[in-house]
């Protein structure tokens, strides 16, 4: 037995089963969805570079636990937000994302949380 010829017929793949992902990813998403509503915990859910069924599953999901999002434009609709050379945010972009974040939790509903 020649261990090199049997370590060549073995496939190998970096990739990830992109099903497996997904359905991973929001199995851990609706488990902490679970537990912050168990303990009664406010969430704010911020949509970046979600799109497509994606999303509207995402979408579906957080209305299941009376989750609000934002939807964050992405750098295509407002590339001011981000640097050049990639999707991440500028300062720009922070200073944005935060003030959107800033007024979801000023608002009336959320009043009990800065008490």
């Amino acid at each position: 037995m020649n261990v090199s010829n049997e370590i060549d017929n073995v496939k190998v793949s970096s990739e990830i089963d992109n099903d497996f992902e997904e359905s991973l990813t929001f199995l851990l998403l609706q488990e902490v969805l679970g537990i912050c509503k168990q303990n009664n915990w406010p969430i704010l859910a911020i949509n970046v570079y979600i799109n497509g069924n994606r999303l509207i599953k995402l979408e579906n999901l957080l209305k299941s636990y009376n989750v609000e999002s934002i939807k964050i434009p992405q750098k295509n609709d407002r590339p001011d937000l981000y640097y050049k050379v990639d999707r991440h945010w500028n300062a720009l972009g922070h200073l944005y994302v935060a003030e959107l974040i800033v007024k979801h939790l000023t608002a009336p509903k959320y009043s009990n949380l800065f008490k």
